[in-house]
């Protein structure tokens, strides 16, 4: 059975957890989740009992118990839930490349297809009759690309 361990002490060892939890029963794999990154435990991990009884019996004598001067959180451990990737807070997507970043301000200058131009090239097979892009000189805040604020 496998258990979630939370609330657990930053100084814990995988070791201080396996004895710990053999007084309830025969531990199999005991695994403290760390960042990364850096490598530092991040204060929860998982105990496999060997044993459905062992896990109960752990789950009712450890629940809500100190050990090192915190309080442990002790119930069975769920599957974990498929998340989706991504960087930042909000943008869409999916897709090949993932979603965007979301939440920043950029100052971009904006883009309009100018649609009288792409007719002349058209009409005239000029430019291979694609769509032509102009600068319009403003950026997303309305502002002219010079930092003026337009009126």
């Amino acid at each position: 059975m496998k258990l979630y361990v939370g609330n657990l002490p930053f100084t814990a060892s995988e070791q201080d957890v396996q004895d710990l939890f053999a007084e309830a029963g025969a531990v199999e794999t005991v695994q403290i989740m760390r960042d990364q990154a850096t490598g530092r435990p991040r204060g929860f991990g998982f105990v496999t009992m060997v044993d459905a009884a062992g896990g109960q019996a752990a789950i009712a004598k450890l629940d809500q118990q100190p050990f090192q001067g915190r309080n442990l959180t002790v119930n069975e451990a769920r599957p974990q839930v498929k998340r989706e990737g991504g960087f930042g807070g909000g943008g869409g997507g999916g897709g090949k490349f993932g979603g965007g970043g979301g939440g920043r301000n950029r100052r971009e200058p904006r883009w309009e297809t100018n649609r009288h131009v792409s007719a002349f090239a058209a009409a005239t097979g000029a430019v291979d009759g694609k769509p032509h892009q102009t600068y319009t000189g403003e950026t997303r805040e309305g502002t002219r690309a010079s930092g003026k604020a337009q009126a």
